[in-house]
């Protein structure tokens, strides 16, 4: 399975939250993550529909003779 490696200047910060809250690390960066994964995935979906319509428009755009 894939680990990724989280940056050493973010540890700390990690650490010092998780002991506020009592949580183990792993908890506390699976929370921050599925807190913010919504959003960035949303993000994503939005670039793909704009990236699709250039690419219809434009295909409409050649099949019209333009160039």
């Amino acid at each position: 399975m894939y680990s990724p490696k989280i940056d050493e200047e973010l540890i700390p910060r990690l650490y010092r939250l998780r002991k506020l809250r009592k949580i183990p690390m792993t908890r506390l960066v699976n929370e921050i993550l599925r807190s913010v994964m919504p959003a960035l995935e949303e993000e994503e979906r939005k670039k793909e529909r704009a990236c699709a319509n250039t690419d219809k428009a434009t295909a409409q755009h050649v099949g019209a003779g333009g160039s």
